[in-house]
């Protein structure tokens, strides 16, 4: 990416900006940034050992994601971006030395590397756009710590959310509601090395001729939803999302993510959400918190990432304290209770995942924040996004027997066979895991699978679910 000499110069007048700014911080933005440098250590750490054949554990400290960024904005091609967070920000230094670089990149501009969850380590180098080594990645932390010091961080958080009604018995016959949820699909259009479309494309595509009565975005526009052209960004909420939404019906809905959160949320509530940019999401009046009713059946949509306190938005949660307290939390935790109250079967749909990717261990704050929103009962169905997968657990994982818990974040970016998933499916743990090789790929595509989203039919009592990946016109999992 070349930068003009307005954009070079524009980062400089930013980082004067930003130094004075920091110098004035208060310890709780200061101790953010540690935060932030702690997590991409250990993030670095756990991707060194998917180098040396290793592949840690889900509960080890780090996230295979952000594994390169440290190493990749320590040395970066522009020079003065690696300057900037060392004297803005005291950026640690990368563990990774050059040498130990070099040994791997050979993998990771070509084939890549699968953590166990099936994140692929790859670079754009590999004309393989959106891996985890792609250092647009880095560029976004570059403008996520920048304009968090420099700008009003947040938009404002719509309070008004819509509760829409769907009548399930017309004059003629019983109707059946056929809902499509697609995950972390806002990728844009790009180049996926010899392929004719890229996954967003494909499943869009598919997504349409379907005829679906409403399709639901869990979130997540890259590399960090911006409303407008940002430092080194462009305006990646309507280039990425809006411009390129086309699902074939007029009821969409979108939920707001970590990535979106990046740019303050800026671009998901001024662009997406805005009725007066375009009409596809008006139907949520400018609220990232809905309500769906259909029969017996209640779909709650929900924002698990404008008020949750963890790095980077990566963890998800309702509320930042032990209750909710501001005004945004308080409303979004009376709209769930109000909903519960109906007395219907509720699907809950959030951005982030309440458990574990390989269905162990203890359930998230998100879990415990819901569980308590609802008064104690659990949703019977919960799907999300942010794994770039698709998963169906079973009773015996963590979620227990009363709430079916699925995964459905694998619309768009290029992904692997995670072991851990096949780990999980082995003990009885998960039910069905995205894993269809990709068809007939390219050598640098050896590890990727299909790409894919879920179906929802329901009837006035009764549900049918479908996983689907591109290119198959039945599904590869149903119940």
């Amino acid at each position: 990416m070349e930068l003009t000499k307005e954009q070079i110069n524009a980062v400089k007048e930013a980082k004067d900006k930003a130094k004075a700014a920091m110098e004035k911080a208060g310890t709780e933005v200061k101790e953010k940034h540690n935060n932030i440098w702690t997590t991409l250590q250990n993030s670095e750490n756990v991707m060194v050992g998917i180098f040396e054949g290793k592949q840690p554990g889900e509960n080890v400290p780090g996230n295979y994601e952000y594994g390169p960024i440290l190493y990749i904005l320590n040395n970066d091609v522009y020079g003065f971006i690696t300057d900037t967070l060392k004297d803005v920000f005291d950026m640690p230094k990368s563990t990774i030395t050059k040498a130990q670089w070099d040994k791997y990149v050979a993998t990771i501009n070509a084939k890549g590397y699968v953590a166990g969850d099936g994140t692929l380590i790859q670079s754009d180098a590999a004309n393989e756009q959106y891996g985890a080594a792609d250092y647009l990645w880095a560029i976004a932390l570059f403008e996520y710590l920048i304009n968090d010091l420099l700008e009003d961080s947040f938009a404002d958080f719509g309070i008004n959310p819509a509760e829409v009604v769907i009548p399930c018995i017309d004059k003629k016959n019983k109707k059946k509601l056929k809902v499509v949820i697609i995950g972390d699909w806002g990728t844009g259009i790009w180049k996926d090395g010899g392929k004719p479309k890229c996954p967003s494309q494909l499943v869009m595509e598919q997504v349409k001729s379907m005829d679906p009565d409403v399709v639901i975005h869990l979130g997540d526009v890259y590399y960090a939803g911006t409303e407008k052209l940002t430092l080194l960004l462009p305006p990646e909420e309507s280039g990425n999302f809006t411009d390129v939404w086309d699902s074939g019906t007029k009821m969409n809905f979108t939920l707001n993510s970590n990535h979106e959160m990046y740019n303050g949320g800026k671009g998901y509530f001024h662009i997406a959400l805005n009725p007066k940019n375009l009409t596809f999401f008006a139907n949520q009046n400018q609220t990232s918190f809905f309500s769906l009713e259909f029969g017996q059946w209640l779909i709650l949509g929900l924002d698990s990432a404008y008020y949750d306190p963890s790095t980077m938005f990566m963890d998800g949660a309702l509320w930042k304290g032990d209750k909710p307290e501001v005004e945004g939390e308080i409303k979004q935790h009376d709209f769930i209770k109000k909903a519960v109250s109906k007395g219907k079967k509720i699907i809950a749909m959030t951005h982030h995942n309440p458990i574990n990717t390989d269905g162990q261990g203890t359930p998230k704050i998100l879990w415990d924040q819901l569980m308590k929103a609802m008064g104690g009962t659990n949703p019977d169905y919960w799907y999300w996004g942010h794994i770039h997968n698709g998963i169906v657990y079973t009773d015996k994982s963590v979620a227990g027997g009363k709430t079916k818990c699925r995964c459905s974040g694998h619309a768009a970016i290029p992904f692997g066979d995670g072991h851990w998933l096949g780990d999980s499916k082995s003990k009885g743990l998960v039910e069905y895991y995205a894993n269809t090789p990709m068809q007939n790929p390219d050598a640098n595509q050896e590890n990727r699978v299909l790409n894919g989203f879920a179906v929802l039919t329901l009837s006035e009592n009764d549900i049918k679910e479908e996983f689907y990946v591109t290119g198959n016109s039945s599904p590869v999992w149903s119940k």
